[in-house]
């Protein structure tokens, strides 16, 4: 079974004016900061700003009760696993160029 995670992150060029941005004028609750990610609260969904010099792209994330076979899904089916995050855990690219974070509870 796969369920969206309530964890979204983007990639951002200009980290600090980000955190400013999302801090004070959208008004994000902001958890946990340090000098390369910052994790803010809206409801139940976490939302990471991560600092980056490159365009990068939004992360979304899916959580499953068995990651090992949901990644062989995803190879089976073209995905290319870009990084082994932790254990359970990986960076998949799909066929479309979209990237994504899979994760067993």
């Amino acid at each position: 079974m796969i369920k969206f995670s309530p964890h979204i992150a983007v990639g951002v060029r200009n980290y600090e004016d980000a955190l400013e941005f999302y801090k004070n004028s959208l008004g994000l609750e902001l958890q946990k900061s340090d000098n390369d990610e910052s994790e803010f609260r809206c409801g139940d969904i976490s939302f990471y700003i991560e600092r980056s010099d490159e365009s990068q792209p939004t992360w979304l994330e899916f959580r499953t009760d068995d990651v090992e076979l949901l990644k062989k899904k995803m190879e089976d089916a073209g995905c290319r696993i870009s990084t082994t995050h932790m254990e359970k855990s990986y960076l998949v690219v799909d066929p479309y160029g979209m990237r994504f974070h899979i994760w067993e509870e």
